[in-house]
């Protein structure tokens, strides 16, 4: 297959007639499309733009992830960790933007929130210094990465017959596996467990974004109040792990002690909602009825 002829796929709808190989395809094509967005915009590394990259980044991993089965391993693995570091590049840059967002819309702090705010902008500023010619690098680099790897546009040979295999015996198995483990870690993960919490963050993740590669196979109707459940979980797990980095990045800062003890108290007013909401959004995502059953 020629080169050029894999930047042709679209990213067209999912069918009953489907098979393995177009729902990778898709999944590559819908990746393409979004670092066209990033390639098209000015060279720089704001908020959204490093946003954007990183999301994109965390998205392909998931495709490789849920589809390792029809991809050769040692070289998934390889474009997998790459996605990875690139995405660990941009993370406290990342973060900080998370934080300055917060103190804009959520920190009452009077002439304290604006020191602060000041602060953490000044300090994201020195930190990503010359950032904006370093991602636009970074994303010709994944855009090579992609159009180079063979195996996601075509099947190698000990994964051709998965590959053509139909999509609907594939798909299903594979969200359901994904459901039952996130459905049994939500009723019991300890949010004050690092190493759980991580590990239930990342399988609501992974889970998402799949099922958002394939929701075009499904009726929208069908998948959306899944997939509302689902991302509302991922919300809370998402604002209390930003509440803790913040407290991190806080620590970096040279503030008054009046200062830091009111953004203490703000953080962990935001930690203690999260907790309080996450058991209830975690009870409504196990009542929602799984789509690709129905």
């Amino acid at each position: 297959m020629a080169r050029t002829s894999k930047r042709s796929t679209d990213a067209t709808r999912l069918t009953g007639t489907s098979l393995v190989g177009d729902a990778v395809r898709h999944g590559v094509a819908v990746s393409n499309a979004s670092l066209a967005r990033l390639r098209g915009g000015a060279a720089t590394a704001d908020a959204d733009r490093v946003h954007h990259f990183r999301t994109t980044l965390r998205r392909l991993r998931s495709l490789l992830s849920s589809f390792k089965a029809v991809a050769p391993p040692a070289k998934r693995m390889h474009l997998s960790d790459r996605l990875k570091e690139l995405s660990q590049r941009y993370g406290k840059s990342r973060q900080w933007d998370v934080l300055i967002e917060a103190i804009d819309q959520d920190f009452d702090g009077g002439t304290d929130r604006s020191r602060i705010a000041d602060a953490a902008k000044r300090r994201r500023r020195a930190l990503t210094r010359g950032d904006g010619p370093r991602l636009s690098r970074d994303i010709a680099a994944i855009d090579r990465a992609i159009l180079a790897a063979d195996w996601l546009h075509a099947p190698s040979p000990g994964e051709a017959e998965l590959w053509n295999a139909a999509l609907d015996d594939f798909v299903p198995d594979l969200l359901d596996r994904q459901w039952r483990r996130l459905r049994q870690r939500s009723r019991h993960v300890d949010l004050s467990d690092a190493a759980a919490f991580h590990e239930f963050r990342i399988a609501a993740k992974k889970h998402r974004y799949t099922i958002e590669f394939l929701a075009s196979r499904y009726r929208k109707k069908a998948v959306k109040p899944y997939l509302r459940r689902l991302v509302a979980i991922q919300d809370v797990l998402g604002a209390l792990r930003d509440a803790q980095a913040d407290a991190e990045l806080l620590g970096e800062l040279a503030l008054t002690p009046a200062a830091r003890a009111a953004a203490a108290a703000w953080l962990e007013r935001r930690a203690a909602a999260c907790r309080a909401r996450f058991p209830a959004e975690s009870k409504a995502f196990r009542r929602e009825k799984p789509f690709w059953e129905q």
